[in-house]
């Protein structure tokens, strides 16, 4: 997804110094807040990104370097340029919803992201994993829908021993559609399980041949 690119191309072209205590997930939910809550504060913005007000003053610099948000009298809102990039990534981004524990993962804190239409891209949902791990999670579950049915790669393996609870809760909540993909992580930090959930999905969205740019 080439809306991504310009995250990617931000983080790296921050230049030489300490390294952020931010990643390229908190700057995607930075614009998720404010096309979502519309003109947003940094103090609000830091509480619910459970970042300090220098992270997300370092983050708002960058979106505006990059002519995604602008400064307005009630904090930082999305340009036009902002605006039309995030419109793209959420209409494949379609629901984040915080999860109660369960067995697909491990940790006080589970969250779930559903991608539009992405089934296709998944293997055996151990990249997906993987990216969540590297993040502090403590796992990840990749779900697949097929008509109306949940499945969770690869097929070889068993399904939990709960799986058809757990499956009724997770399409009840989500309703996704054919060929969507729930990605859900667990961790014992709330904001590492969402952040966890967003690198997962980040997987499915970024076109292979650009991640490396």
């Amino acid at each position: 997804m080439r809306e991504l690119l310009i995250i990617e191309r931000i983080m790296k072209g921050r230049g030489s110094g300490p390294k952020p205590s931010f990643s390229k997930y908190d700057l995607l939910k930075t614009l998720w807040l404010v096309y979502n809550l519309g003109p947003t504060g940094r103090k609000v913005l830091a509480e619910t990104l459970h970042l300090g007000e220098g992270s997300v003053r370092t983050i708002i610099k960058y979106l505006q370097q990059a002519s995604l948000v602008k400064k307005s009298g009630s904090g930082c809102e999305l340009t036009g340029k902002g605006r039309v990039v995030a419109e793209r990534i959420w209409r494949l981004l379609v629901k984040q919803i915080r999860l109660p524990k369960n067995t697909l993962v491990n940790g006080e804190y589970v969250y779930g992201i559903l991608i539009r239409g992405s089934a296709s891209k998944v293997r055996n949902g151990l990249e997906q994993r993987d990216a969540a791990v590297k993040v502090g999670a403590n796992g990840a579950t990749t779900i697949i829908c097929r008509g109306e049915q949940l499945i969770i790669p690869p097929e070889t393996e068993p399904p939990p021993e709960d799986w058809v609870r757990m499956a009724e809760m997770i399409y009840r909540k989500f309703e996704p559609q054919d060929r969507d993909v729930i990605i859900i992580s667990g961790a014992d930090n709330e904001a590492v399980a969402e952040r966890a959930a967003l690198a997962g999905s980040w997987t499915l969205l970024m076109d292979r041949q650009y991640r490396n740019i």
